[in-house]
């Protein structure tokens, strides 16, 4: 099953002789890490003796907490003890939770004494049932004598809030995408430019650019997360948001100027991956969620957020403006779609009709009911605010993944590699668009031109004509990579 599009991530830490400049301790430190893999007692007594020699001015860098420390602590330890999970009741989220001991009790960090500090015991002792990340990658060389000097130089704070997220403290710039990719990567979002001919889809770091209409690369856009998960257009069609992050770790949504193709704002970042952004309908708000089950409105303009609803029990995926923009109805894992009160942020029905994680969910046009799509391989509709079942469609073989509403019917896409589309009173199915190379995990409308793009889990994106519900075009959406998945 798909869950929220199964998030992978190989992590690998990396040894460079020239990043080290090592005391004795920090030398036997090395040989124990060689002598797991196997080195012989002569490669061991030789790395040392190289590394002794290194000059040890590295040892007197100041050791920033913001710039140095706090990426280490998101990426490795956050996910685990955070806001959402704090296992051993000890949290790192924050550099106030930080220094307050959890189940363990003893000190986690005592300035000036690294050895005397749980936090770095932890982290390279040699016991795995107690070595931190637990059951995780250990830290590189680096990171611990980054860790270990930081706190020997009196882990000092150089932020100005130690109650703020260190999420939120990190300055993110994101690597570049390579230039031809050397795997396909799955098209989690796609949107159409209102007032273009140019469809964006997700990226590795970066939104790609393409000509629907011949399938060619007109432009790429970086400086976003590793992954986007949601694309939306502002009303104005200028400035588009995107969202998504780095699976366990941080999440982002970011406004892009479209005239400029660079990014111009952060919005926010969080713990986890952000899985669902939605407009309202004058553009004045932005809505977001995901993978913290919190649900939170900006104002565009400002910035700021106005609203915070946490209800859900898991991973919120999708979300959908009503069309007065006094509600909002979002889906999740924990198998409901809910609808929320906007501006108080009440709760004003929840559905768990289809006793699966619901992936997707539109109001109606009428705002009076809305359709929901799910892992029980079906679409509900259901009434506001009673949440009673009115209709059901099946058809679908697999998880009904996305919803969409297209010039009044309604629009899905399912791992069951069809999309479809259904009137929207009685849920009777209308056309079936077959020849999917695998799940589809995206979709976007083009009302000028009546077209529909789907985009696949294997970096395929197709085009269709609505009208005659024929194929227009099939490409991978991937540079470098051809519609049969092999390299250029």
């Amino acid at each position: 099953m798909l869950g929220a599009f199964e998030h992978q991530r190989v992590l690998v830490s990396t040894l460079k002789r020239k990043a080290f400049s090592v005391d004795r301790k920090s030398a036997r430190k090395v040989c124990r890490v060689l002598q797991r893999i196997g080195a012989s007692l002569w490669c061991v007594t030789i790395c040392c003796g190289i590394q002794l020699s290194v000059c040890q001015a590295d040892e007197e860098t100041k050791i920033s907490f913001v710039k140095d420390v706090a990426p280490i602590m998101v990426e490795h330890c956050v996910a685990c003890h955070g806001s959402k999970a704090s296992k051993s009741n000890y949290r790192l989220d924050t550099f106030e939770n930080l220094l307050v001991a959890g189940d363990f009790e003893a000190d986690p960090v005592v300035p000036g004494d690294a050895a005397g500090s749980e936090l770095y015991r932890l982290a390279i002792t040699d016991d795995e049932a107690e070595r931190m990340p637990y059951e995780g990658a250990i830290l590189s060389e680096v990171e611990l004598r980054t860790i270990e000097s930081w706190i020997n130089q009196g882990a000092e704070f150089d932020g100005e809030d130690r109650a703020l997220a260190l999420v939120e403290m990190l300055i993110v710039q994101h690597p570049s995408s390579p230039e031809k990719y050397k795997a396909p990567v799955p098209i989690t979002a796609l949107a159409f430019h209102p007032e273009k001919d140019e469809l964006f889809a997700a990226g590795y770091h970066e939104i790609t650019v393409w000509n629907p209409e011949e399938g060619a690369l007109l432009r790429r856009i970086g400086d976003v997360a590793e992954r986007t998960y949601a694309i939306a257009f502002h009303p104005d069609g200028k400035r588009l948001a995107v969202a998504g992050g780095a699976p366990g770790q941080r999440g982002e949504v970011r406004l892009i100027d479209d005239e400029k193709s660079s990014t111009t704002t952060t919005v926010f970042t969080c713990d986890g991956v952000v899985l669902a952004i939605a407009f309202d309908s004058e553009g004045k708000r932005l809505a977001a969620a995901g993978e913290d089950r919190t649900i939170r409105i900006f104002d565009v303009a400002t910035g700021k957020q106005e609203q915070e609803i946490e209800n859900h029990a898991d991973w919120v995926l999708a979300l959908d403006w009503s069309s007065d923009d006094k509600q909002i109805v979002s889906t999740s894992r924990d198998k409901t779609a809910k609808v929320f009160e906007v501006e108080s942020g009440n709760l004003v029905a929840t559905y768990a009709g289809h006793s699966a994680t619901v992936f997707d969910a539109v109001f109606s046009p009428d705002d009076k009911h809305v359709y929901s799509a799910g892992g029980d391989d079906k679409i509900h509709m259901w009434n506001v605010p009673e949440a009673k079942k009115q209709k059901e469609a099946g058809g679908h073989g697999q998880d009904v993944l996305k919803l969409l509403l297209v010039d009044g019917n309604l629009a899905s896409a399912s791992a069951d590699r069809t999309a479809r589309r259904f009137d929207l009173g009685e849920l009777k199915e209308l056309t079936v668009l077959k020849d999917h190379s695998d799940w589809i995990c995206a979709l976007a409308y083009d009302s000028r031109k009546k077209r529909l793009a789907s985009g696949c889990f294997d970096g395929n994106v197709r085009t269709w004509n609505l009208e005659t519900s024929e194929p227009v075009l099939s490409f991978a959406a991937v540079p470098g990579i051809t519609a049969e998945g092999e390299t250029q």
